[in-house]
């Protein structure tokens, strides 16, 4: 058991052709990686029961285009792993829902990137999702919908953008 806090921090630009968005993951206050490149965990997003779990958002701009963003809605998706359907749950965050909504986001504030010269929007989920499982694993996704609001006289845009690592909790096997 533990009492982490995983941020899950994924990022896009406004001007971007895909809609996928990049993505880091760190634990604990030492802000330590919860993505694992080798070991047991090698390629997902490792996480044990009781660790609160936060989504941030940045979008990236050119200087000055963008008055700002707004997540009009965003949803964790969890499928359990092919060999543990019948017995996992359907999300490490519910015990009856596969399909997650991340409903209370911050107001987006603007963050300049000097080395990057562009303009960046944070937002984050103020209320963190609680893992509740003590083990498994799950194939999971993120899909966030945002509003660009841009600084001239052009539309507001409404933008989809996704990611999907796997993931594990406790031991990554045998769930109860």
């Amino acid at each position: 058991m533990s009492n982490n806090t995983v941020y899950l921090r994924v990022s896009f630009d406004v001007d971007q052709l895909s809609s996928a968005l990049v993505w880091q993951a760190t634990e604990g206050t030492d802000q330590r990686s919860a993505y694992h490149r080798v070991g047991r965990y090698a390629g997902a997003l490792h996480f044990y029961q009781n660790d609160r779990f936060t989504v941030e958002l940045l979008a990236f701009a050119p200087l000055g285009a963008v008055r700002t963003i707004t997540v009009i809605g965003a949803s964790i998706i969890t499928i359990p792993h092919a060999e543990e359907r019948r017995r996992s749950a359907p999300s490490p965050f519910d015990s009856k829902h596969a399909v997650v909504e991340l409903l209370d986001w911050a107001k987006a504030e603007e963050v300049a990137d000097p080395n990057l010269e562009r303009t960046a929007f944070m937002t984050r989920t103020e209320s963190p999702l609680v893992v509740e499982q003590l083990s498994g694993r799950w194939e999971l996704s993120l899909v966030v919908t945002v509003l660009i609001e841009f600084q001239n006289d052009r539309s507001p845009t409404r933008r989809v953008f996704s990611f999907d690592p796997e993931s594990e909790v406790g031991t990554g096997g045998d769930p109860p």
